[in-house]
C-alpha cells in the first residue's frame, strides 16, 4: 500500500494512521446512536479519498476537514464534539454561535456547509 504522510500543524510529518481517525471520530460519537460500522467505514471513506486525492503528503488541516464532513452526515453532536477540539472553541459563547448557525443551516439543499460555518464561527 503506498505511504502518505500528514504535515501537522508544527510542520512535523507522520504517517497517516487510519486508527487516529476511527479513535477520532469513536470518541467525537461516544455515547452517541451512531453504530462502530457507521464510524468504521466513514474513517476508511477518508483514508481511501485522502489516498486518491493526494500523492505524498496531506496537511492536518485536511484531515480534519474530511473527518468533519463525514461525522456532520452520521451526528450533529459528534460533529459539534469533534469541531470543538479540532477548531480549539475556547468560550460557551463558540458552542453557542455553532449551534446558532446549525439550526439556521440546512444541511441539504445548496446552503453553505456546517464545516464551513465552523470555520465562521471560530474566527468571529
Amino acid at each position: 500500500m503506498p505511504r502518505l504522510f500528514v504535515v501537522k500543524r508544527d510542520k512535523t510529518r507522520e504517517e497517516f494512521q487510519r486508527e487516529k481517525v476511527l479513535n477520532g471520530m469513536a470518541i467525537a460519537a461516544g455515547k452517541r446512536p451512531v453504530s462502530a460500522e457507521a464510524i468504521r467505514a466513514a474513517a476508511e471513506r477518508v483514508e481511501r479519498d485522502l489516498f486518491q486525492e493526494f500523492e505524498d503528503e496531506v496537511s492536518s488541516e485536511e484531515v480534519g476537514e474530511r473527518v468533519m464532513a463525514e461525522l456532520e452526515r452520521l451526528d450533529t453532536v459528534a460533529y459539534i464534539r469533534f469541531a470543538s477540539v479540532y477548531r480549539k472553541f475556547d468560550t460557551v459563547d463558540d458552542f453557542k454561535r455553532i449551534v446558532s448557525h446549525m439550526d439556521r443551516a440546512e444541511p441539504t439543499g445548496g446552503k453553505q456547509p456546517r464545516t464551513e460555518l465552523v470555520e465562521q464561527v471560530h474566527k468571529n
